[in-house]
């Protein structure tokens, strides 16, 4: 609504703030995200809304038009421009509060030594903390995976899903 004034939210609680924001975006029936190099800003607030596993269904619904985008490709439509999207570690670690004792080296190396123990018990913690993020993706889609319980990192919310059913509580 490019006529409209423009809406400041600000809070000191980073959760509060966002919760605003999403309520905000889905309540005003906006379906367009415009701006330069808009690309980053849905991603961190998509990251944010992980951490704090928050549903943000009609914000990761709406159209993107990036500015940037267009000077670069003469293109309205949003083109996906690949950016570095950071190592599954680190997500881990900033998502799910899991730091990972071994390194891709590590793996490598026990490969290379024939210890095969720590080369699938490495690859199985990649799978899991996959699809830990895949839940999680499905939450702030608003398409829950039913049964699943999810670890927070300290301070954010953890919750269980059943049924229908969010419960939730700090950590």
């Amino acid at each position: 609504q490019p006529e409209a004034e423009p809406i400041v939210i600000l809070e000191v609680n980073e959760l509060e703030m966002l919760k605003k924001f999403l309520s905000y975006f889905a309540t005003g029936g906006y379906n367009q995200i415009v701006g330069y190099n808009v690309g980053f800003d849905v991603r961190f607030i998509f990251a944010r809304a992980l951490y704090w596993r928050l549903p943000c269904k009609e914000f990761l619904d709406a159209e993107l038009y990036d500015v940037m985008q267009i000077m670069a490709q003469v293109k309205e439509e949003f083109v996906f421009k690949a950016q570095p999207g950071g190592k599954l570690q680190g997500w881990s670690k900033t998502l799910l509060g899991i730091i990972q004792k071994e390194t891709e080296e590590d793996q490598l190396t026990a490969y290379k030594l024939k210890n095969y123990d720590l080369v699938i018990e490495f690859n199985k913690t990649h799978v899991e903390e996959t699809f830990i993020l895949w839940t999680l993706i499905q939450l702030v889609k608003g398409n829950y995976y039913s049964g699943e319980v999810f670890g927070s990192p300290p301070g954010s919310p953890a919750f269980i899903y059943t049924n229908g059913i969010i419960k939730t509580g700090m950590t």
